[in-house]
């Protein structure tokens, strides 16, 4: 008795099972048999279809290494703990709006968003490697199923799994939480090593710098102990 449910047991399993490795073998032919993105936006337009862009239009400065390096009070390789969570702050929701389209529903003036990451590697600052610190990052996630990241100039939210280079305007190890740290300089000051080949053109010189300086770049193709071997600079 026992075998002849065990068998119809796996004579129902079987077509599912079978399923399942059809539906994740297509999934994977799908992920990499798509184009590379050639940009952050186009990487983040893949995770996060639905973006509003909130300013400010700056008068930025564009730092060279050596400026930046000297104004950050802490550099630091991270890696986050988790991806974007809907628990930022820099909007207020409008009670009179019945409806579910985040567009209408919030209002937005500073998008903000507090990240734990782990330091993998410290550049400048107090921390030591393994160290768990937080800091801002200048965007939100909000709209539940229609989800919404809303973002200031130049920033991106860093994902799970990636690794990043941040310039902070603030040492988190100081631990004096009225002054929470951020990144220097919107996009001059936050670098993605997991896709190293996709961060602005515009601040590659400030990159460069900091690869030379921990050892990491060369005459061919860069790529860091992070870094995916599709994405070199």
């Amino acid at each position: 008795m026992k075998k002849q449910k065990r068998t119809r047991l796996l004579r129902v399993l079987t077509p599912i099972l079978g399923l399942a490795l059809v539906l994740a073998a297509l999934g994977l032919y799908r992920e990499y048999s798509r184009p590379l993105p050639e940009t952050l936006e186009e990487y983040y337009r893949r995770l996060y279809p639905n973006q509003l862009y909130v300013g400010p239009d700056l008068d930025k400065v564009i730092y060279d290494y050596p400026q930046l390096l000297e104004t950050a009070k802490a550099v630091l390789i991270v890696t986050p703990e988790e991806d974007l969570t809907q628990t930022g702050t820099g909007f207020t929701e409008d009670k009179s709006y019945a409806g579910t389209n985040p567009r209408l529903k919030y209002n937005f003036y500073r998008p903000r968003t507090w990240r734990w990451v782990t330091v993998l590697q410290v550049v400048k600052g107090k921390e030591e490697p393994g160290d768990r610190i937080g800091f801002y990052e200048r965007c939100v996630l909000v709209g539940g199923v229609d989800r919404l990241l809303v973002r200031e100039y130049e920033s991106w939210p860093m994902v799970k799994g990636c690794v990043y280079l941040v310039f902070l305007d603030r040492d988190p190890a100081e631990g004096n939480t009225s002054f929470l740290a951020m990144p220097v300089g919107y996009g001059n000051g936050w670098f993605d090593l997991t896709h190293l080949g996709l961060n602005d053109p515009q601040y590659l010189h400030v990159l460069y710098g900091a690869l030379r300086d921990l050892g990491l770049a060369d005459r061919d193709s860069v790529t860091t102990p992070w870094t995916d071997r599709r994405f070199p600079l």
